[in-house]
Order: C-alpha cells, then sequence, then structure tokens
C-alpha cells in the first residue's frame, strides 16, 4: 500500500491516518455519499491550498488505498478538521502522522519558548503567531521571566511537540492556548 503524497488534488497534504478497523470505527455522526453512503475509508488526509497561514481552509480528505479523494469537508482551522475526523472515526489526536512541514516558515526559523519546555519537560500550552513579522512563541505559561526564554528552531519546538500542527494555520496576530495536551487548542485574536 503505497504511503499518502504529499500533495492530494493539488492540495498540500500535512497530516495523514490510515483507519485501523481494530482502532477507528465509523460512527455515523456525518453521512457522506458519493452515488450512495460512504461508511469506511483506507485513510483520512488533512490539506491545505497553499502553505501561508491566510490561505484559507483545512480540508479532510477521504481517500481510498491509493490515496484517490473518494469524499471531502472543509474546515475553518486544521484544530476543526482533527476533531471531526475524531468524531466521524474515532481518530486519536496521536494518531495522526505528519506528512509535509506545516508551518508558512522554514524548519529553521528561530521561534521563542522557554527553558522549562526545553530542558524541564513542561508541555507547550501556549502559541502566538505574531503579526507584525510572522514570528512564532511556542511556551509552557509557567513563566514570563526574560532570563527563561531561549530561542530554537522551529523543528525543535514542533519534535517536542508534534500536535503544533494542529495550529500551523494559526493567522498572523492569534494566538491559541488549551488546558493540557490531550486537550483542543482554544484560538483568540490578539491583535486588531
Amino acid at each position: 500500500m503505497p504511503r499518502c503524497p504529499t500533495t492530494i488534488d493539488d492540495a498540500l497534504v500535512i497530516l495523514a491516518v490510515v483507519l485501523d478497523p481494530s482502532r477507528h470505527s465509523y460512527t455515523g455522526s456525518t453521512r457522506l455519499f458519493a452515488g450512495s453512503e460512504q461508511t469506511w475509508f483506507h485513510g483520512l488526509a488533512i490539506a491545505r491550498y497553499g502553505r501561508d497561514s491566510n490561505d484559507g481552509e483545512a480540508y479532510l480528505f477521504y481517500c481510498d488505498e491509493t490515496w484517490e479523494t473518494e469524499n471531502d469537508c472543509s474546515y475553518s482551522t486544521i484544530e476543526e478538521a482533527v476533531a471531526d475526523a475524531a468524531r466521524q472515526f474515532g481518530v486519536s489526536r496521536l494518531d495522526w502522522e505528519q506528512v509535509s512541514w506545516p508551518f508558512d516558515q522554514t524548519p529553521d526559523t528561530a521561534c521563542i519558548s522557554t527553558r522549562q519546555v526545553f530542558d524541564g519537560g513542561h508541555p507547550i500550552l501556549h502559541a502566538q503567531h505574531f503579526e507584525d513579522d510572522h514570528s512564532w512563541v511556542f511556551i509552557c505559561g509557567t513563566t514570563s521571566s526574560a532570563e527563561s526564554a531561549m530561542l530554537v528552531a522551529m523543528n525543535e519546538a514542533y519534535k517536542r511537540d508534534p500536535s503544533l500542527a494542529f495550529i500551523s494555520d494559526l493567522p498572523p496576530g492569534w494566538s491559541a492556548d488549551r488546558a493540557d495536551v490531550d486537550s483542543p487548542w482554544l484560538r483568540r485574536q490578539t491583535s486588531a
């Protein structure tokens, strides 16, 4: 069986999951039709038409064994697509695998984090995408001390927490918070 390609229908695939009948099941929460009702797919892929966080919607592609799209739904955010896949098939947040680099900055672009995250093992619970320079902050929220701040490459933050892909489409001027690593990200606009 082929691995999920980096593009499907000319959209950049960010995340994918192969549905496993021993772990995933069709819940019937959403009914999909293409001639007749569709209740099972080989895999799901979350994709965007463009890498820039201002490029618009995220798409959940329902795919056959060759990763051809059998159906799709559009969402405002990647996080919404992830939540709907959980609702429709019981796909865990941990089931998703990275297919393409999810951010509109390169992997070696510097971002701000804290020693608590990188040296102390604290989870990333707050992210911010600044409007003025499109930089990012990934912190735990336990400190605001300048002495705790550190510059790291975005790919190092992403390696520490792959669920950052769920907010890689966060527009500049927005932030996202979550209660813990198992909770969904809650987004809010931080600048007008």
